[in-house]
């Protein structure tokens, strides 16, 4: 049990008498108390203040008379207890139960037996045959705050102090607030851009009442879903609780701590190394180390959590070229440059340094309570209503979106060399959940593919690299940066799971994108001029990152997300303040800490884009910027930038526009539908068709005859400059039974189309369908140019086959080494419909059976071979791989099983689904993150987000 002795006299500056009594804890109202009994016990000494009746004197006090005690401190009597108290304790707020004994008192904020203060009233017993007391006893307190709500100093710079504004309907108005990925209002305005709450997200629900509550009262909140049924109640952390920023030090209880040192009394570290430090803080309370070239070191590690080290002082004093980084509490280091002094501070433990302790002072906002929602309560319909005591306050129309999903699948490939074995975000776990946590998502599962080293590398127009690309490469350019890193494999991943299984070889066209799925790889190459490492773009699925912790990342994800640079402007890009639009703070909700929107280094100055600025935040710390405008991660626990409230709209409309895998669909995947708040069932469909074009001038019955021996289906388009007179198809017939012929004019001349024996006038506007059904061309007849599709097996372990063919057999055709991932989407093989003559995959498995997958039979472009894209289960045990075109095999390659454990991670999702991905894999060194600002480049090929 936590006890505390307070002795009687107590300096009453401790605490002012302008403390509010409703802000009052325990602790804090007990010093008051001892206050007032010395200030009582100094009255009773004057006559004038004193009353005698008989024996017993009584001090005259605010129309009360106060029996004074044998040692002159008050002693309260039992049948006027109450009103006694409440005269001289009128601070004491009147929640609060209070109980006499013995002319002293009790007093309980809360409920808990564990949360009080006692005073016991001196006392003593009779005296003895020679006049002395038997026993006797002076007066005493205690002070149990075990069950007391804990207590860290009082933040007094708050973020946001804006107005309450009720949302509530109900005798209890306050304002409310919420926390997933951003502090978000419950009622926003309607004007500003920002997101609302994502499905299926935990959630802090912040109350702030427009009438201040006592310090210990209760206040609950209770939850119903649509239909009105209770989903649970829970009861409120007091606003002392409300989560701190990021940089706050729980083991701080003042601020108020002493940077200097006597140097006279410094032991001199010799030596500029981590461990010579470490041995001189053991015998001595101040140790300084210089540093100067020639006598230094980059890294220096302070010990952290050794209590023996309290209020001991480490001086680093640098006089060297170099930086040095030191280190020294958690996630925090500083680097130290020429010309500096830096003091480090020990502090239970810890150690601080002054720029520090500002960040003990600095809360986001003041009053709140809270409390954190589970995930499964976070559906459309939701209500919360609150109460305390008799009074409540009710929250509808709460505004509750998708639970949306990010699939992001990883892979380091090495071109003609290794791979590079720096794709950090692959492999830290821990830089996993900070991105989570700054994206509007309910679920991200992160899927490790096994690195790549590409000895060969065939292109798709037939040539095979063995030694180098011919091609300069750079960050931004290369031919095997497009083909190879973003359009075999990163593309070649994505279809696979959508179960296209083949597509243009060339080109990012053929990548449906339709669900958040993401292929991002770290690539490196041999080529013309050198060894070059790839990075800095993203779009329609794809990111390709040099630097994968910090804002490269965050920036190349927001391009997939539909961002460009500087979305909104100055309105958009920047961060701001409380009372102006486009302003948050982040919420970490596995460490419960606030993340701010302003850099915690205090430059002063203003944060300005296109000739507008905003001042720092109390005047010393500037607001940053978003990802997608030059921001970066100015938190170290926190490695990826904020997006602005701005982008995060943009973001979550984005995310919401998607689909979700989903095997409890009959179709196999989900859609948000914004009509009925549900994720309905989406049919996913592929191309069933082989589909080409021919130009006006080439429009004859013999050119399309010929076209339709090769494919399904052949589209005519005319325009000005693009149109010609006389056009014609050939007779139907069994031959091109099923087949399908469409013209769209958009010319403004008409043209004559000869079909069926007759001319018919094709004028501007004409959009006409014909299908052969072995007879004559039927206007306007159904036809299926597509097919729905949905995986066999969700989330197993896969092998994906990619590489290129040629239907046409006249460039070698190659298949890639196997790539192995952890968590992918398999679909049926088409075995069963596979037609004579089709081109396919087959892949035969150790058990000897063979899985046959349907490729296109024509080239999609005209010089280039297509690429296929093909997952098998890795628990089918695939053995090999080979193209068969026309019954001709064009390439086969054996299959190398995987060598190591899949690995992928779920952030959010349920209890199932993480531990579906528990893995053991050992730690990584935290890597800092790094600036990225956007990039331009000049290259021609491929799209240009960077």
């Amino acid at each position: 049990m936590k006890k505390k002795t307070i002795a009687l006299f107590i300096l009453a500056s401790l605490y002012g008498a302008t403390t509010s009594a409703e802000s009052l804890t325990l602790e804090e109202s007990t010093n008051k108390v001892m206050q007032k009994m010395n200030e009582l016990a100094e009255l009773a000494k004057d006559p004038a203040n004193v009353i005698q009746k008989g024996e017993q004197k009584y001090l005259s006090y605010k129309g009360k008379e106060l029996r004074i005690n044998f040692d002159g401190n008050i002693k309260f009597d039992l049948m006027d207890f109450h009103s006694e108290f409440n005269t001289v304790f009128d601070f004491i707020p009147s929640a609060w139960e209070t109980y006499w004994y013995d002319g002293g008192f009790d007093i309980y904020p809360g409920k808990s037996d564990q949360c009080k203060f006692e005073l016991f009233a001196a006392a003593r017993g009779s005296k003895d045959n020679e006049g002395n007391y038997i026993w006797e006893r002076p007066l005493s307190t205690v002070l149990t705050t075990t069950g007391c709500p804990d207590v860290t100093q009082k933040e007094s710079i708050f973020f946001n102090t804006n107005t309450v504004t009720n949302d509530l309907s109900g005798n209890l108005a306050g304002a409310v607030l919420f926390a997933q990925a951003h502090i978000i209002p419950a009622n926003a305005n309607e004007q500003e851009k920002r997101m609302h709450l994502v499905g299926e997200r935990k959630t802090k629900v912040m109350l702030k009442p427009e009438n201040e509550l006592d310090y210990y009262s209760t206040v609950t909140v209770t939850a119903t879903d649509k239909a009105g049924q209770v989903l649970g109640e829970i009861e409120m952390k007091n606003p002392s609780q409300l989560a701190p920023n990021v940089l706050s030090m729980p083991e701080l209880t003042t601020t108020n701590i002493d940077f200097s040192y006597d140097e006279s009394k410094a032991f001199n570290v010799s030596t500029p190394t981590t461990e010579a430090i470490a041995t001189a803080l053991v015998d001595h309370d101040t140790v300084v180390m210089r540093t100067w070239n020639g006598h230094w070191n980059r890294v220096f590690d302070l010990e952290q959590d050794n209590p023996k080290l309290d209020g001991k002082t480490f001086v680093f004093i640098s006089s060297a070229g170099y930086n040095s980084h030191v280190n020294y509490y958690k996630d925090r280091s500083r680097t130290i440059v020429n010309g500096t002094t830096t003091v480090f501070k020990n502090v239970n433990g810890v150690w601080i340094l002054q720029d520090d302790l500002i960040f003990n002072e600095i809360g986001y906002a003041q009053g709140y309570w809270s409390a954190d929602l589970p995930k499964e309560w976070l559906k459309p319909g939701l209500a919360l209503s609150f109460a305390n005591g008799d009074k409540k306050g009710t929250l509808n129309s709460i505004k509750i979106g998708a639970p949306t999903e990010l699939l992001l699948n990883t892979i380091d490939v090495g071109m003609l060399v290794e791979p590079r074995g720096r794709f950090d975000f692959q492999k830290d776990k821990e830089a996993q959940r900070e991105y989570f946590e700054t994206a509007p998502v309910s679920k991200m599962i992160v899927n490790e593919y096994e690195p790549v080293h590409l000895t060969e590398v065939m292109l798709p127009d037939g040539t095979l690299l063995t030694d180098h690309d011919p091609s300069d490469g750079g960050w931004h350019g290369g031919t095997m940066r497009q083909r190879i890193g973003k359009e075999l494999i990163s593309i070649g991943i994505n279809n696979a799971n959508y179960g296209i299984y083949s597509s243009s070889g060339v080109g990012e066209g053929e990548n449906p994108y339709i669900a958040a799925q993401l292929t991002a790889h770290n690539t490196r190459g041999m080529y013309n001029n050198g060894l070059q490492t790839h990075g800095g773009s993203g779009g329609a699925g794809m990111v390709t990152l040099d630097s994968s912790i910090g804002n490269e990342f965050s920036h190349e994800v927001g391009h997939n997300y539909g961002l460009g640079h500087y979305p909104g402007g100055f309105a958009g890009s920047i961060h701001r303040p409380a009372n102006m639009p486009n302003s948050t703070w982040g919420w970490d909700s596995s460490k419960n800490v606030f993340i701010p929107n302003f850099s915690p280094i205090n430059t002063g100055g203003e944060s300005c884009l296109d000739g507008q600025c905003v001042p720092a935040f109390n005047g010393m710390f500037k607001y940053g910027s978003d990802a997608m405008a030059g921001g970066w991660a100015m938190y170290g626990a926190q490695r990826f930038t904020m997006y602005t409230p701005y982008s995060m709209y943009f973001i979550q409309k984005n995310l919401e526009s998607k689909v979700v895998f989903d095997k409890t669909s009959s179709t196999g995947f989900r859609k948000w539908d914004e009509a009925t708040q549900t994720m309905a069932e989406y049919t996913h469909r592929i191309e069933n068709m082989e589909v080409t074009s021919v130009n006006p001038w080439d429009a004859n019955e013999t050119k399309i005859a010929a076209l339709f021996e090769n494919f399904d289906k052949v589209d005519l388009s005319t325009w000005n400059g693009h149109w010609a007179r006389n056009m014609s198809v050939p007779a139907a017939s069994e031959i091109n039974k099923g087949k399908v012929f469409t013209f769209n004019s958009s010319a403004g001349y008409n043209s004559h189309l000869a079909i069926n024996g007759q001319e018919m006038l094709v004028p501007y506007g004409s959009r006409l369908t014909f299908v052969s059904d072995g007879q004559t061309w039927v206007k306007d007849a159904p036809f299926e140019s597509t097919k729905a599709v949905h995986p066999d097996k969700y989330g197993v372990p896969v092998t994906t086959l990619v590489g290129y063919y040629d239907p046409q057999a006249k460039l070698d055709s190659y298949i890639f080494p196997a790539l192995h991932g952890a968590f992918g989407y398999v679909y049926s093989d088409d075995s069963a419909d596979l037609i004579a003559g089709q081109c396919a995959l087959e892949v035969e498995t150790q058990s000897g059976s063979v899985l046959k997958y349907a490729l296109k039979n024509n080239r999609r472009n005209a010089d280039n071979m297509n690429k296929f894209h093909v997952n098998v289960a890795t628990s089918d045990n695939p053995v090999s791989a080979s193209v068969v075109c026309d019954g001709q095999v064009l390439n086969t390659r054996t299959i190398d099983a995987p060598k190591l454990a899949p690995i992928y991670t779920v952030q959010g999702g349920d209890a199932k689904a993480r531990s579906a991905a528990a893995f053991f894999s050992a730690p990584v060194p935290r890597v800092e993150a790094t600036r990225y600002e956007p990039q331009v480049c000049n290259h021609a090929d491929g799209e240009h987000n960077h």
